[in-house]
């Protein structure tokens, strides 16, 4: 039996919330992403699929007006 072709994939660097610590993340089967950091942020991403590695994360909004670090984000759940 030939060997497996070896996986190609690429870390994203996470700078999503500026310098501060990234402190949550949730994924959407729908290829969303919410993300909670210290800066009281929560932002939402899309992610694309067979883009270049810069075009695979899409910023979509940024929630603000929270008081504390984010220590948990989610996404609606998914429709059925």
């Amino acid at each position: 039996m030939p060997p497996a072709p070896p996986c190609k994939a690429i870390t994203p660097q996470i700078a999503w919330h500026g310098k501060e610590p990234v402190l949550s993340i949730d994924l959407s089967v729908t290829g969303f992403v919410a993300t909670g950091g210290a800066d009281n942020e929560v932002v939402l991403w899309r992610l694309r699929l067979n883009k270049e590695p810069g075009e695979a994360v899409c910023w979509v909004q940024t929630l603000t007006g929270i008081h504390n670090k984010v220590g948990a984000a989610s996404n609606p759940p998914d429709p059925v």
